[in-house]
């Protein structure tokens, strides 16, 4: 694989991985359905021969069990912001995976290191990221809001996804974006919390 077609398997992993930031099996198993309803529904989508197990039928039910209850667990209260310490981990870990299996003609070292910072990084920056911005609602909204971004996560993830899959630059730099823009909002709600408290605190 030359250059451009590293380059271009990385934009792939770092945009799935960064899906896998939002849930850790959600991806997974789209790509799975994917793989295996793609081509009857019609879809113009190329899924990397180095993910078509994830179309296996029984690792595809498995995947869909642990997406119910992956995805369930985040609409409970309180149990939410507790799962991110949890999936905050996996998420590196299945980004890791996921470049790694993509890059599979890059070289030991570099296929590594790319799996790492590229795939890993990202997916753990989501993450993070996600994460602030629960407990930022949890905060601001006594967990009310949580619900909404839940379902947000849920949407971004498939989104990415998909995004991934058709156009892999684009699902960077929808990345880059993202973060920049969930960044703004924490630290605007944190500037209008610190706000109201000097208010009140005055009163």
């Amino acid at each position: 694989m030359d250059i451009l077609g590293i380059l271009f398997a990385l934009c792939i992993g770092v945009a799935i991985s960064a899906a896998c930031g939002f849930r850790v099996f959600l991806p997974i198993f789209t790509i799975g359905i994917l793989q295996r309803f793609g081509g009857d529904w019609g879809l113009p989508l190329t899924i990397p021969e180095e993910l078509s197990w994830a179309g296996n039928g029984f690792i595809l039910l498995g995947l869909g069990v642990a997406t119910i209850l992956e995805v369930a667990a985040f609409y409970i209260p309180w149990l939410d912001s507790l799962l991110d310490t949890i999936s905050a981990p996996m998420a590196i870990i299945a980004g890791t995976v996921l470049t790694y299996c993509i890059l599979d003609d890059a070289s030991g070292t570099s296929r590594i290191l790319l799996s790492l910072v590229g795939g890993g990084g990202s997916a753990g920056v989501v993450a993070g990221t996600t994460a602030l911005a629960r407990s930022a609602s949890t905060v601001l909204t006594a967990g009310l809001g949580n619900n909404v971004i839940a379902t947000s996560e849920n949407g971004l993830s498939i989104f990415s996804v998909i995004l991934a899959l058709v156009f892999p630059i684009l699902g960077v730099i929808f990345l880059a974006i993202f973060l920049i823009v969930i960044i703004k909002i924490i630290s605007h709600l944190r500037k209008k919390k610190k706000q109201h408290s000097a208010q009140a605190e005055a009163i």
